[in-house]
């Protein structure tokens, strides 16, 4: 269950100049992060899409959101929409000229708080909806650490922006600034991601304070062998592999803590033939 990169968005291609008031449409898809011991650097893009359509408008000056069908999330103001963040900051960020309005719709397939990550793929959305208007082409490795500035997570955020399974680094520049390099890994088509909701809702804070500060040497190095056996084990179909490298020790003992019936779930999962079964992003 794979997503396609946004086009506009790709590091070093060329496009043709289009009259900046012609509407557009594009895709962001969901994503499934961590992946078991890959905590904030795994990440894969799933075919649950959020579709974007964008229309400049001559007259007016107000940049507004409409979200029809699928699953449609409310906010009380509507300047905290994060797909309308998004589209701010990366008008800001990078200088671009919006057109003085602009109104976007959007139709959403991925279910909120699942753990799909739905607050990055909507800043993905409106940071590609900028990106758009831009004069050069940006780089979407820029386009995520903006991602991330606002808050979102960079596993989830690389998988909406590239597409496919990545790994995502965080990488210190001179200035001291957290800046990120996304890598595609290879996925066997056969593989089937298969998603369960519980009507159960835990904040991605409130998950964040359970884990510790720091972890024995010990754990960060089984964490870091078992994150290239999955990778391994998703390129070549290897289900046993991937039973094996997906156990972790960085975040699911603690999440799955406070989720009751999780480990059951996994369990059960495992028993009905799911060659793994984990935490996806920080949803339960």
């Amino acid at each position: 269950m794979q997503g396609a990169a946004h086009p506009e968005t790709g590091s070093g291609c060329k496009r043709t100049r289009v009259n900046v008031l012609d509407p557009f449409e594009f895709e962001v898809p969901a994503s499934s992060a961590n992946l078991g011991p890959g905590f904030r650097v795994l990440g894969v893009a799933l075919d649950l899409t959020m579709r974007v359509r964008v229309e400049p408008r001559k007259k007016g000056d107000t940049h507004t959101i409409e979200r029809r069908a699928g699953f449609v999330e409310k906010f009380d103001d509507p300047r905290h929409d994060p797909i309308l963040r998004g589209l701010h900051v990366g008008a800001s960020k990078f200088a671009i000229k919006l057109p003085p309005a602009v109104h976007l719709i959007v139709q959403s397939s991925v279910p909120p708080a699942c753990g799909l990550g739905t607050t990055s793929a909507s800043y993905a959305c409106g940071l590609a909806a900028a990106a758009h208007f831009a004069k050069e082409p940006i780089a979407f490795e820029r386009l995520l650490t903006e991602l991330v500035d606002l808050g979102g997570d960079p596993a989830h955020g690389a998988a909406s922006l590239v597409g496919g399974l990545v790994t995502c680094a965080e990488l210190r520049a001179q200035s001291g600034e957290a800046r990120y390099r996304v890598f595609p890994h290879a996925l066997l088509d056969t593989w089937r991601f298969v998603i369960v909701c519980p009507a159960l809702q835990v904040g991605v804070a409130d998950l964040a304070r359970l884990l510790p500060a720091s972890l024995p040497h010990g754990a960060t190095a089984r964490t870091t062998g078992r994150a290239l056996g999955v990778l391994r084990a998703l390129a070549l179909g290897d289900q046993e592999l991937l039973s094996e490298c997906i156990e972790d020790e960085v975040h699911v003992p603690y999440r799955r803590q406070v989720v009751p019936g999780m480990a059951q779930c996994m369990h059960a999962a495992r028993e009905a033939g799911a060659a793994a079964a984990t935490i996806s992003g920080a949803g339960p």
